[in-house]
């Protein structure tokens, strides 16, 4: 007879099978809740911007492809709910603990759906914690789930803690529950080894274009230099210091540094155009970051191609702001960046519908090489280009996967050929992605650079989305740290690299350039915001430009700062010179080195700028504008790339502000709907340009508007009326004449 009040009368033994049934359930009801929910409540956008008709055109047109993509997530979904289920049946075996809650327990249906979906709520807290700009959008735009995502890491170590103190209770009550906690035991252990054993599958290299085969051609004896390009987007030469960018600094104070650098326009795609073919946007034909398909083959003239005739092995390394490297052929034998055309933007806008998916999606990804090759390409690719998360140990992991495939092709090719294994040189660009708007990084960066104070909705980024205005000093100290966060996590991932190729004995005879697409707008005015909208001061133009050059082939060159203004569009014919390969025309760009690396005299020169396309209104569009539709509506599809429509090249082209930049002074062209204006400002005396002197200097305005109009008239589909520059028309088809 049982005692009256024991636990056998008041609350039988549930069967083990049942409890893990449940716990089961439970997991898998709280993932179909989550997604159910996220669905239900939360719009899908790209870089904070929604078209309602685009979006609907997008998903009837790649219905398939979002398919496969669904499917993906729902495999995930389910390895998700399996590696759960462990901590639901913690969970309940907690709560089973005590005989006040123990037959609440067993009455409740829904409690073990509960407690899987504040599981599923935990971990992705936790991973918000650690990379909230997978979830920019929902946590600007939400206090509760910002501050969610602060205490992210305490919310998982509370759940999982509780999971992991109710198998250990389980155990220490008396010997006939043991086989309950045996089941328990193996029920957490083959869910977490078989993920487990996804991440230590080997995977391949993770390539998404190449011209040609991986493995190596055959052995040459080439008696030149590694070239390693470190390329960190929107970077400022007066960001890198000692305290927040040590490997940068270290870096420059040994090399050739130019800190007056000047871009030709501060948009990424164009930037790079002209810096791999050293011409400027009128001349390469990228003049937006949208170009038709017939002027994206540059392979011809570009940098890496020029190279691979040398017989260099290229590569370009990147994550969602190298993806031009992906729309315009620039000669790389391999390109390991992301794909972003309207296809996976819409795959993107799936993904981040759904944030308990992309929390497992992004934990795969940031695992290293086997994660993401476990991860799939699909959704790799579709991480990899999301505009608002970076981590860029992926690229070096990419590097350095690449470089032992190298290795191993060149002793295999050697063992066939009965010789030493000879490698050719190596050009890689690697470009970072972090310091790009809107200025994300992870758990061990942000929290240092965060202000006390500063809205909530800054806290872990400056969402388009959001709209939260900059209207304080303390606002802009909490973008500036942003920004400062998101930079000391590159720099961090850039020492951990070239240790790496130290290690790997890849720097011994490598020169080293480090460089950037554009500067950053940080708010130091009203108008001083992003990059490439305008052309205020010098903060969106000026870039770092220095060459770091192996000791054993440039024995005499002393490390040195020089102020002299420079091009980006000189760092082409300044490698050639250093490789010692005579000028190849037509480069607008001069050397900075001769071949022994000494410094060559800077030449006393004119510098030209534009502005990019506008995309959509920002603080830093110009009010007094030519104006033409936003980028929706001016975009169509070229063989599934996103081009500009030829249409509106003229209007654009006309639209665009223009600089002329002769030390100390720059004018501003302004073309405006009623009338052209043109601004003087001695930058070096007011880099913020609010002092006009058109006025008070005619000659020299006039002197750089005669230099302006030499340099656009010289391009044949150029002509000027009243002041403004035109798009010449195309002559009639031979048929009309």
């Amino acid at each position: 007879m049982a005692v009256a009040g024991s636990e056998s009368d008041v609350n039988p033994q549930p069967s083990r099978a049942g409890l893990v049934g449940r716990a089961l359930l439970g997991s898998c009801g709280g993932v179909v809740l989550s997604v159910a929910l996220s669905l239900i409540f939360f719009e899908g956008s790209y870089a904070g911007v929604r078209d309602d008709g685009v979006t609907e055109q997008a998903v009837a047109s790649f219905r398939p492809f979002l398919e496969s993509v669904a499917r993906q997530l729902g495999w995930l979904a389910l390895l998700q709910a399996v590696c759960f289920t462990p901590v639901v049946l913690g969970l309940l075996l907690m709560l089973r603990q005590h005989a006040r809650t123990r037959s609440w327990v067993r009455g409740r249906a829904l409690l073990p759906c509960a407690l899987g979906f504040l599981v599923v709520f935990a971990f992705g807290a936790g991973v918000a914690h650690r990379h909230p700009g997978l979830f920019l959008p929902l946590l600007a735009g939400s206090r509760w789930l910002t501050w969610s995502a602060v205490f992210g890491h305490v919310l998982v170590v509370l759940v999982f803690g509780a999971a992991a103190l109710g198998y250990v209770f389980t155990a220490l009550r008396p010997r006939r529950s043991w086989g309950v906690t045996l089941a328990c035991a193996g029920a957490l252990v083959l869910p977490l080894a078989a993920w487990l054993g996804l991440l230590l599958v080997p995977g391949p290299v993770r390539v998404f274009g190449t011209r040609g085969a991986l493995a190596l051609p055959p052995p040459v004896e080439v008696d030149r230099p590694n070239v390693l390009v470190l390329a960190v987007d929107s970077l400022r030469p007066d960001m890198i210091d000692a305290q927040h960018t040590p490997h940068l600094h270290a870096l420059l104070s040994e090399s050739v540094y130019f800190p007056n650098a000047l871009v030709t326009q501060p948009r990424t795609g164009p930037s790079w155009a002209a810096t791999l073919t050293s011409q400027p946007p009128l001349l390469n034909g990228v003049e937006t970051m949208f170009p038709s398909a017939e002027l994206t083959h540059l392979s011809t003239q570009a940098l890496p191609a020029q190279l691979g005739t040398l017989g260099y092995r290229t590569a370009a390394f990147s994550e969602y702001a190298g993806e031009f490297f992906s729309r315009v052929d620039f000669g790389f034998d391999v390109t390991a960046v992301p794909r972003v055309e309207l296809e996976d933007i819409t795959g993107q806008m799936l993904l981040m519908r759904v944030p308990s998916l992309l929390a497992v999606t992004s934990a795969f990804y940031t695992q290293g090489p086997a994660g993401r090759a476990a991860l799939g390409r699909r959704l790799d690719n579709l991480v990899r280009g999301m505009a608002n998360f970076a981590s860029p140990a992926v690229l070096e992991d990419d590097m350095l996967a690449l470089a032992t495939l190298d290795r191993r092709s060149a002793q295999k090719a050697a063992a066939e050929a009965g010789g030493e294994p000879k490698r050719p040189p190596f050009f890689w660009l690697t470009f970072y992605s972090q310091p790009h708007f809107p200025y994300t990084s992870s758990s061990d960066f942000y929290p240092e650079y965060t202000v006390e104070g500063a809205p909530p909705e800054l806290r872990f980024g400056r969402d388009a989305a959001a709209e939260v205005p900059i209207a304080s000093d303390l606002d802009r100290q909490q973008l500036v740290g942003l920004y400062r966060a998101a930079l000391a996590q590159t720099d961090t991932a850039i020492g951990s690299l070239l240790d790496r190729l130290r290690a790997e004995r890849l720097l011994d005879d490598t020169i080293i350039v480090l460089l950037s697409d554009h500067g950053e707008g940080l708010y130091e005015c009203a108008t001083c915001v992003g990059h490439g909208d305008n052309l205020k001061s010098l903060l969106t133009l000026r870039v770092p430009l220095a060459f770091h050059l192996p000791k054993q082939r440039y024995p005499g060159v002393t490390p040195g700062v020089h102020e002299a203004y420079v091009s980006q569009l000189d760092l082409y014919p300044t490698l050639l010179s250093l490789l010692g390969e005579s000028r190849v025309e037509p480069h607008a760009g001069l050397p900075l080195l001769d071949a022994k690396g000494q410094l060559l005299p800077p030449p006393g020169r004119v510098h030209f700028a534009e502005t990019g396309e506008w995309l959509w209104p920002t603080p830093a569009v110009p009010a007094d504008r030519i104006a033409y539709p936003v980028i929706t509506e001016m975009a169509t599809l070229q063989r599934g790339r996103i081009v500009i429509s030829s249409k509106h090249n003229a209007e654009i082209r006309a639209a665009k502000q223009r600089a002329v930049i002769r030390p100390p002074y720059k004018l501003s062209y302004e073309p405006g709907a009623s009338e052209v204006k043109y601004r003087l400002y001695q930058f070096e005396r007011d880099p913020l340009e609010q002092e006009d002197l058109a006025a008070s200097q005619p000659q020299v305005v006039d002197e750089l508007k005669r230099e302006l109009f030499r340099s656009m008239l010289r391009h044949p589909q150029v002509l000027s009326v009243a002041d403004y520059f035109l798009t010449r028309p195309d002559p009639p088809p031979p048929e009309s004449w």
